[in-house]
């Protein structure tokens, strides 16, 4: 009987930290990743106005899962054609190789490395464009 009552007594305890930590974690993912501010900003109303269900509703609902699966693809598919260069230049030509540090750090940011045959045409007006 003593064993009952301790969980008669722990159990709501165990309820709110489930929801206190479930609501906690969903919100951190509605913040980091969703692009639309409205969008975050009612999916973290709706976690944390219903408790539980919340939660579960934006894990169900409010991932974008086929856009994960399509960046997942998509980073897989890259690859960068051409003839192969020795190390050390970061798929640049051999007389742009000054332009290595530039691609690093390109690819750090974009997540995805410079290709070949690119180029860049600035556009001075609107016609232009």
């Amino acid at each position: 009987m003593d064993l009952l009552n301790r969980l008669a007594e722990f159990w709501p305890h165990a309820v709110a930290l489930l929801t206190l930590l479930s609501a906690g974690l969903a919100s951190a993912h509605a913040v980091l990743h969703k692009r639309d501010t409205r969008a975050a900003v009612l999916w973290i109303a709706f976690i944390w106005f219903l408790p539980l269900l919340g939660p579960v509703l934006y894990v169900l609902l409010g991932i974008n899962r086929v856009r994960r699966k399509a960046q997942t693809l998509r980073g897989a598919a890259i690859r960068i054609q051409g003839p192969e260069l020795p190390d050390g230049q970061a798929g640049l030509r051999p007389e742009a190789a000054h332009l290595e540090q530039l691609s690093e750090s390109v690819k750090r940011i974009v997540r995805r490395p410079l290709a070949a045959g690119n180029k860049v045409e600035p556009l001075v007006n609107g016609d232009a464009a």
